[in-house]
């Protein structure tokens, strides 16, 4: 995928995200003004970092022109002007694990569902949906989550433009500093994106257990968590695991995490076998 193909894929991408879904949530008062920023965040200020971004690449590489220069063009330049601008995207990716949760308890609504089916028919979806199941992949395409792999798309094609570029060239400084920042506002997502999905998944584990006992700590630490079998008495069942630093969490297998109902916990202790044999047995895939 090229420079411009990104660019305007991603304009096109929040473009629908306000034109189709977000003002017309708002317009007719399908949900409240605060869920609608909790859903949608600062997409209309990304939409115009982007729709600037690809105005001044164009100008850079000449686009109107007869021949569009590609060679002398300070991409780089551009990019790292740009940078500061890059570091929103985290503040969009920190909405995006209660945001998808919300659009799925929301289409329980029959009302929220009705207008969610109309604007899904919207030639300009091209099929896509708002979001995704939370099984599918966080690579799978929908107008929610293709707004977070904008950054680390940036970060692959500026990495292609350095090796391609000679060091000699004005716009190789250029390249490198944007290539550091790119790298340090992906690590800020990717932070934003691990940090909100650990506390939402604590809350499900705490609002589970209720007041019978204590899940959050901050000397408490999620180290790990996925599907697994818990074999017990011969019989198999599938769970989710979650590592704690000093806790071993199992669930059921939850499709969404309000769903998510605590089986059974084990404190875990220094020198101490966590299962016997004889009892319980993990099964990790």
């Amino acid at each position: 995928m090229t420079w411009s193909e990104l660019l305007w894929l991603g304009c096109n991408c929040s473009r629908v995200l306000v034109n189709v879904f977000m003002e017309p949530m708002r317009k007719k008062k399908i949900i409240s003004e605060e869920l609608i920023m909790g859903i949608f965040g600062n997409i209309p200020v990304l939409l115009n970092i982007n729709k600037k971004l690809l105005e001044s690449l164009c100008a850079a590489v000449k686009w109107d022109s007869d021949s569009p220069d590609y060679v002398n063009a300070n991409v780089g330049a551009v990019l790292f002007k740009f940078c500061p601008f890059f570091k929103m995207y985290s503040n969009y990716c920190k909405l995006q694990i209660k945001a998808s949760s919300a659009i799925r308890e929301l289409k329980k609504n029959s009302k929220f569902a009705s207008f969610y089916k109309s604007c899904c028919k919207n030639p300009e979806t091209r099929g896509m949906e708002l979001t995704v199941g939370p099984r599918i992949s966080s690579h799978a395409k929908s107008f929610l989550i293709m707004p977070v792999q904008r950054i680390p798309r940036y970060q692959l094609l500026l990495k292609e433009l350095q090796k391609s570029t000679p060091e000699d060239h004005p716009d190789y400084p250029f390249i490198n500093k944007a290539l550091e920042c790119i790298l340090a506002v992906a690590k800020e997502c990717d932070s934003a994106m691990n940090g909100d999905k650990e506390t939402s998944l604590k809350v499900s584990i705490q609002n589970s257990f209720g007041s019978s006992f204590q899940l959050m700590k901050a000397s408490r630490k999620l180290l790990k968590y996925g599907p697994a079998t818990w074999i017990h008495m011969k019989e198999e069942t599938p769970v989710m695991v979650f590592l704690f630093s000093d806790l071993l969490i199992l669930s059921n297998q939850f499709d969404n995490e309000l769903n998510l109902q605590v089986i059974t916990k084990y404190e875990l202790c220094r020198n101490f076998p966590l299962f016997s044999p004889s009892h319980a047995e993990l099964l990790l895939p």
